[in-house]
């Protein structure tokens, strides 16, 4: 489970951001669910605020800790710098695998890595500088000496092109969650390819049971789908979803994936992603949770991770909204604010501001509508509309 990160000099926070996924001590259980850490926390914030950048931080942590060995030498780490600095950015991760507490540090460029360590319960597994290792652990002595690629991982670098078990998992924590942010932004449900989860609904029944039985609470028309074995050019098999919705004096009717409404499609998408989350242990990286999506359904996909008899695995989900409705199904632990001045973002959490203005035993909607949490848009109402259009 992540504990918390943060990074420094990224896309518009400046002087840095930070996200604590752990409750203080003391905690109450109606509010941490009998959770070490909380596995949901939320993001708001006025449009241009930097809610997806402050996911970005975390999707690029984990893209860099799995994915950066496969990148070309010369191509330049993913990410910008504020308002694209020369100065350094860095970033650090805090995290829980089997147990064991990992803190993983790094330091670069967009040209490469200054610097870069991680530690178990405290005591150093490597550490680097520039290209080289500078200290390890016993267990990986003999890659002390590895050529590193300025724009990739120790971690990566020494599980995919040695094949090092020490690190796989800190390395195979990330392929449990997913994000639908890439570097430059966020990526459309809609670009989640359903031929490609219909594979997985068809290799995977239980997958296939639970979404029926989601889409169901969200159209009562809905029955259940159906995947359609069809082949392609090349020979190969794939599967296409047809829908099945109830009628009248109990007839049947079937609609093709195409058909169906806006939400449905999303949630026939997502679902994969966060069933494998859930079924793994992993963190979602999920930014506009509400687009195309009621309040009620959100409602249900949180206490997917907020009741342990689904969530035995400690899965944790992080996501951005600006629907206020949202906030009824929080504690001021599980909200994140950000703001903009200047040009610049930071973020802070709702148990921040002044104390005891927020109540552990009231929603936390009503601070926000009345603007004591901040993240509301600050519209000039001396602009006349309509606008003249030149």
């Amino acid at each position: 489970m992540i504990l918390n990160y943060g990074a420094k000099n990224f896309f518009c926070f400046k002087e840095g951001a930070e996200v604590s996924f752990e409750f203080p001590p003391k905690c109450p259980e109606n509010i941490t669910g009998g959770f070490p850490v909380s596995p949901v926390i939320c993001v708001n914030g006025t449009n241009a605020s930097g809610k997806t950048n402050l996911l970005k931080i975390i999707t690029f942590i984990g893209y860099f800790i799995q994915d950066s060995f496969n990148d070309k030498e010369d191509n330049p780490i993913p990410f910008y710098s504020f308002f694209n600095n020369k100065k350094p950015s860095s970033f650090y991760l805090e995290y829980k695998i089997n147990g064991e507490v990992y803190s993983y540090d790094l330091k670069c460029t967009r040209k490469g890595v200054m610097s870069e360590k991680l530690t178990k319960a405290g005591k150093i597994v490597f550490e680097r500088k520039d290209d080289q290792i500078l200290k390890c652990a016993d267990e990986l002595k003999k890659y002390k000496d590895v050529t590193l690629k300025s724009n990739t991982s120790v971690i990566c670098t020494l599980v995919d092109g040695h094949r090092v078990e020490a690190l796989k998992p800190v390395y195979e924590y990330w392929k449990c969650g997913i994000s639908n942010l890439h570097w430059s932004g966020y990526r459309n449900a809609n670009e989640l390819k359903h031929i490609e989860n219909s594979f997985i609904y068809h290799e995977d029944k239980s997958f296939a049971y639970f979404t029926t039985q989601l889409l169901a609470k969200v159209d009562s028309s809905i029955k259940k789908f159906e995947l359609l074995e069809r082949t392609n050019a090349n020979g190969e098999k794939f599967y296409l979803p047809v829908f099945v919705h109830k009628l009248e004096n109990a007839r049947e009717a079937k609609l093709d994936f195409d058909l169906q409404s806006n939400g449905t499609k999303i949630l026939y998408n997502e679902c994969i992603r966060i069933l494998h989350t859930l079924a793994l242990g992993g963190c979602l990286i999920f930014d506009e949770l509400d687009a195309n999506l009621h309040p009620d359904i959100i409602a249900l996909i949180l206490e997917l991770f907020t009741n342990k008899e689904n969530n035995k695995k400690g899965a944790q989900i992080i996501f951005t909204s600006h629907n206020s409705e949202v906030l009824n199904m929080l504690s001021k632990y599980q909200l994140y604010i950000v703001e903009k001045e200047n040009s610049e973002s930071y973020a802070y959490r709702a148990d921040e501001i002044e104390q005891n203005v927020i109540r552990t035993d009231r929603s936390i909607r009503t601070y926000y509508e009345k603007n004591m949490l901040g993240g509301r848009p600050k519209i000039d109402r001396s602009l006349q509309l309509p606008l003249k259009i030149s």
